[in-house]
């Protein structure tokens, strides 16, 4: 009988300690559920105001890169200053990463066009000078030496600005031979007039003047007299002549 007794009381403290074992689970399980959701909660408040606070940053961040890049482009001459000025309107108007993104886009699409018509400009420039110097050549206001010193310039510059500096020293070549061409031509003339003057001089000294001619050629006041006589003497005679003959008939 007793160990009946002691048997029952033994499984009803068995009985009893499971269920405040379980009922103290229970309280665990629901306790750390409720922290877990309630840290869930708070690392996800974290986690949006974080992403939301790192969103402007990003942003401010990439425009002000793009715009440093910008800047470089405009001064290596990729970008025209108005070009710049219109993208960095833009920019400053973004409101997200894509759209600071797509004006960066933009500005290199700018920048490759601008070198194909830059190329293109400078290409044409080359040729055009080069084809003014063979016509200075043929005109004579430039030497063939000259010339081809100045294509090799040509050929070896890389911007425009150097073939405007090559096109200011070829002009001064040039006024520099029309200068002292103009200078032997003036030599020559003022040689030449003297000469013609110095034969002038010396045919005018040669031809005798008109008086001198008529004063050689009249007679002097003694000669004018004489020849008067003679001609007298030589009309009595042959009147003599006559009468003698009529007085013989």
């Amino acid at each position: 009988m007793k160990k009946l007794v002691l048997g029952t009381v033994i499984m009803a403290s068995l009985l009893v300690g499971q269920m405040g074992y379980a009922s103290e689970s229970t309280s665990t399980s629901s306790t750390d559920n409720s922290s877990s959701k309630v840290l869930s909660s708070e690392v996800n408040d974290t986690t949006e105001t974080t992403t939301d606070e790192s969103i402007p940053d990003a942003l401010a961040m990439t425009k002000s890169d793009i715009f440093l890049l910008m800047n470089d482009m405009v001064n290596e001459g990729k970008l025209s200053q108005f070009q710049y000025e219109g993208l960095i309107s833009r920019l400053e108007k973004v409101n997200t990463v894509e759209e600071a993104t797509l004006v960066y886009s933009d500005a290199n699409d700018l920048a490759k066009q601008n070198k194909e018509l830059y190329q293109s400009s400078f290409d044409e420039k080359v040729y055009n000078t080069k084809h003014q110097l063979e016509l200075l050549v043929q005109a004579g206001r430039l030497t063939q030496k000259q010339a081809d010193e100045f294509v090799a310039k040509v050929d070896s510059s890389k911007t425009i600005d150097a073939l405007d500096d090559i096109w200011a020293e070829i002009e001064k070549a040039v006024d520099k031979i029309s200068t002292k061409a103009t200078s032997t031509i003036e030599t020559n003339i003022t040689e030449t007039s003297t000469t013609e003057n110095d034969k002038k001089t010396e045919t005018v000294a040669k031809i005798p003047n008109s008086s001198d001619k008529q004063s050689a050629s009249l007679p002097k006041t003694g000669e004018k007299k004489s020849s008067v006589g003679l001609q007298l003497s030589l009309v009595a005679s042959l009147f003599l002549v006559s009468i003698l003959m009529k007085r013989k008939l």
